[in-house]
């Protein structure tokens, strides 16, 4: 790896606050840096987030997704869900239906 291409990954690095945003605004310098095991060094500025998921707030997260499935994989809320033992009542509050549709 070369100095420049680092620089050119940490510059672009420096425009975001967090890693969500920095994979979101620039992708391909946030998969280089992924790809090169970069994102500890290029990312050390940004803030880490602290999220503490509620019930309210999972409810709410499930609500936006169209499937169980999307909502498993938007975010860390499905594993908190699954650990409070709630996914199942979830799929009635947000009308998610176990069968496949055709």
């Amino acid at each position: 790896m070369t100095d420049e291409r680092f620089h050119r990954i940490r510059i672009a690095a420096l425009e975001y606050g967090s890693r969500t945003a920095f994979k979101r605004g620039s992708p391909y310098r946030y998969e280089q840096a992924r790809e090169l095991g970069l994102l500890g060094k290029v990312c050390g500025h940004m803030r880490r987030p602290n999220l503490k998921w509620s019930r309210e707030a999972i409810e709410a997260e499930a609500m936006r997704c169209a499937t169980a499935k999307e909502f498993r994989r938007a975010s860390g809320a499905y594993s908190r869900a699954k650990a409070l033992g709630i996914v199942d009542e979830l799929r009635a509050v947000a009308g998610w239906d176990r069968r496949r549709r055709s």
